[in-house]
């Protein structure tokens, strides 16, 4: 059986309470099951009907960057708060996008090679 490498859970998918070690033995939950076997939780209408290559945007220049994340591909409103470049924080948001705009000598942990 060839099993992804990875799979992205919702949080709502994500019980943690499931996972906490106890004593005796249980059942696994049929959640639980489904992520082990690899099978992918069902996508939200809102993120499967953005276009892949419209989801994320990043420009590079000689002295910056420029990367654009769709909104919809999150569910929660203050994603924001917890999306960074390297630990640079969003700096600009619209009505569709979040941007990080930034110089490559800014303090955002980049290494340039």
């Amino acid at each position: 059986m060839e099993l992804p490498e990875f799979l992205t859970i919702p949080v709502s998918s994500d019980h943690k309470e499931d996972l906490k070690p106890e004593i005796g033995v249980r059942q696994i939950p049929r959640w639980l099951q489904k992520v082990l076997l690899g099978i992918p939780p069902t996508i939200p209408q809102a993120a499967a009907g953005a276009d892949e290559s419209d989801v994320i945007g990043v420009h590079c220049y000689l002295d910056r960057l420029h990367v654009r994340v769709r909104k919809e591909i999150f569910r929660s409103e203050d994603a924001h708060k917890y999306l960074t470049l390297g630990s640079c924080p969003v700096n600009q948001g619209h009505e569709e996008y979040y941007y990080l705009l930034y110089s490559l000598k800014s303090d955002c942990g980049f290494k340039i090679e």
